[in-house]
């Protein structure tokens, strides 16, 4: 692997999911892994969703959180932080951000209406974007490094 511009790839990879609103994400707990589709959005490099305290999702992250996640050719490692209730006054920021985008926002105020809804936040630590041919590029962001791997 040979090491190349963080910040450059960092910005690559923020303009990337700028677009992604629907994305998979896997969880585990005690052997058992499942995945699902989810409705998210990003404020750079940071991602959330909305889930019910109800959900298989929300049973696994509270017991382990750990996550990865992946859409198009983009995969994603990271830990999850349980915020709370999405309307809640401490997480106003959220709606800020749900504020950006009508359709996540129309989403945010139906799903709001819950009490067992709740904010999930992950915290990315590494981002793999497949470049085609072989080529791979990382993003770790606990390191501030990026790298590349393959022919390109």
């Amino acid at each position: 692997m040979r090491e190349i511009n963080f910040q450059d790839f960092f910005n690559e990879v923020v303009s990337i999911l700028s677009n992604v609103k629907e994305i998979i994400v896997a969880t585990s707990f005690n052997d058992r892994v499942t995945a699902r589709t989810v409705y998210c959005i990003l404020d750079g490099i940071n991602l959330y969703f909305i889930t019910s305290k109800a959900y298989t999702k929300y049973k696994q992250i509270k017991r382990n959180s750990n996550i990865a996640l992946a859409t198009s050719n983009i995969q994603m490692e990271g830990e999850v932080e349980i915020l709370g209730h999405p309307s809640c006054e401490e997480y106003s920021y959220f709606k800020e951000i749900c504020e950006r985008d009508k359709d996540y926002m129309d989403y945010f105020k139906h799903y709001s209406k819950y009490k067992n809804t709740i904010l999930i936040k992950v915290n990315p630590k590494l981002i793999t974007v497949y470049k085609g041919k072989g080529t791979y590029k990382y993003l770790n962001l606990d390191e501030k490094k990026a790298y590349k791997k393959g022919r390109i």
